[in-house]
C-alpha cells in the first residue's frame, strides 16, 4: 500500500493518493478547518466516498454532518466531535462512577458504567421492567453493592456491537425483568448523556433541539 507524507488539502496530492477510486476516507488531523476542506475536495473528485472525519466542536460536526448529507446524499457521512465523545467518560469519572466505555451512536454517544441503586430515586424500588427509560437508560446486569466486582482488561471476545468492554464479574447478566432494585444493590447501565445528567442530578434537562431539515423541491425536465 503506497504512503504518502505531504498535505492533502492539496488537490495533486490527493490525486496521487488516487481519491477518485477510494471507498472510504478517514480524516483525522487536529484542524477543523483543514479536515474539511480534505473532505470537500475529496467529494468533488469522488462524490460517493464514505467520509469519517475528527472535528472537535460538537455544534460545528453536527452542522457539517447535516449539509454534506444534504448535499450528499447518496454517500454516507458521519463527523464525530472529539470533545462530545469525551465528555461522558470524564463526567462520570469525576461523580465517582466506574466507566466501563463510550460508544458513538449517530450525534450521540451510549455510555456503559456501573452504579450503586442507593440515592437513585429513578431506579431504587423499581423492578428492571419499570426502571427501563426509553431513550435514556437501561439496566444490563444486577451485582451486589457489598461485594467488590472484579474487572480485568477487554479480550478480542468481550465485546458488546463492536465496542471492547472489561469483563465485569460478580453480576447477574440475565436477571429477571420483575427483579425490584434495592439499595444495596449494583448495576451495569447502558445510559445516554441526557440519562445520564438525569440519574447524577435528578434534574431532567430541556431536549436537544431538532436539527434543521434539507428540503428538496422536484425539478422539471
Amino acid at each position: 500500500m503506497p504512503l504518502l507524507l505531504d498535505d492533502a488539502t492539496d488537490p495533486r496530492v490527493l490525486d496521487l493518493a488516487r481519491i477518485s477510486r477510494a471507498r472510504s476516507l478517514l480524516v483525522l488531523s487536529r484542524d477543523d478547518s483543514a479536515n474539511l476542506d480534505i473532505v470537500m475536495a475529496a467529494r468533488e473528485a469522488n462524490p460517493g466516498i464514505r467520509v469519517v472525519m475528527r472535528l472537535y466542536d460538537d455544534d460545528f460536526a453536527a452542522t457539517v454532518s447535516h449539509t454534506l448529507r444534504a448535499s450528499y446524499p447518496h454517500a454516507a457521512t458521519r463527523s464525530r466531535s472529539v470533545s462530545a465523545l469525551a465528555a461522558p467518560s470524564f463526567a462520570a469519572a469525576m461523580m465517582g462512577r466506574h466507566v466501563l466505555g463510550v460508544m458513538p451512536v449517530e450525534r450521540g454517544v451510549l455510555l456503559f458504567t456501573v452504579v450503586d441503586m442507593a440515592g437513585h430515586p429513578a431506579l431504587e424500588g423499581f423492578s428492571i421492567h419499570e426502571a427501563f427509560k426509553q431513550n435514556e437508560w437501561r439496566v444490563l446486569a444486577v451485582g451486589s453493592s457489598g461485594n467488590s466486582a472484579a474487572y480485568r482488561p477487554a479480550s478480542p471476545s468481550d465485546t458488546l456491537g463492536g465496542l471492547y468492554l472489561p469483563r465485569v464479574t460478580g453480576f447477574d447478566w440475565r436477571p429477571p425483568h420483575g427483579r425490584v432494585l434495592r439499595a444495596g444493590d449494583r448495576v451495569v447501565l447502558a445510559t445516554t448523556r441526557r440519562g445520564l445528567d438525569i440519574l447524577m442530578t435528578g434534574v431532567q434537562p430541556p431536549p436537544d433541539p431538532p436539527l434543521p431539515t434539507a428540503r428538496y423541491g422536484s425539478r422539471r425536465s
